[in-house]
C-alpha cells in the first residue's frame, strides 16, 4: 500500500498537481499561501531527513534558541539555514550562498556540521572569496 501511495504522489509531482510534499510543522496552513507550489501536506509529520536517526542526543523538533545555536544574538542579523548534509551543496551554490552574505552585511549562513570535515573545506572557500569563516555557523542541531 505504501509503494502505490508513493508511485501516486510521484504521479501527481510529475503533473505538476503537487509541488510541495510537507507536514504541518515544515509548513503551516497559514504559511500556504506563501508557496507558489502546490503543497500537499501529510500527517500527522513527514520528515525527508535521517538526522534524527543518525543523532538521536539532540533533541528533535525542539526549539532552540538564538543563545544555544551559537547564532548572533542581534536581532537585526538575518540568519539564513540550510539543514542539508554538507556533501549536497554543490561550489556554484554555495559562491551564490556567498555572494548573498557580501549584499547582506548584517547576516550569517546556519549550516549543519555534517560531514564535520566538509566544515572546514567550506570555510577556506568562503575566505578565499572574501567572506569570514565567521560568517558560517555550523551546529549539529
Amino acid at each position: 500500500m505504501l509503494i502505490l501511495i508513493i508511485i501516486l504522489i510521484i504521479i501527481l509531482i510529475r503533473l505538476k498537481l503537487i509541488g510541495l510534499v510537507a507536514d504541518l510543522v515544515s509548513v503551516p496552513a497559514e504559511m500556504a499561501p506563501y508557496y507558489s507550489e502546490a503543497l500537499l501536506h501529510v500527517a500527522p509529520v513527514f520528515s525527508a531527513s535521517t538526522h534524527a536517526i543518525n543523532h538521536p542526543d539532540v533533541p528533535y523538533l525542539a526549539a532552540v534558541s538564538r543563545k544555544d545555536a551559537k547564532l548572533p544574538w542581534d536581532p537585526e542579523v538575518f540568519v539564513f539555514a540550510c539543514f542539508n548534509s554538507l556533501y549536497k551543496i554543490t561550489p556554484s551554490l554555495f559562491n551564490i550562498w556567498l555572494r548573498i552574505l557580501k549584499r547582506v552585511p548584517k547576516s550569517v549562513m546556519w549550516l549543519l556540521k555534517e560531514p564535520a570535515d566538509a566544515a572546514d573545506h567550506l570555510c577556506r572557500a568562503a575566505k578565499a572569496k572574501g567572506v569570514p569563516c565567521s560568517r558560517l555557523i555550523f551546529t549539529r542541531f
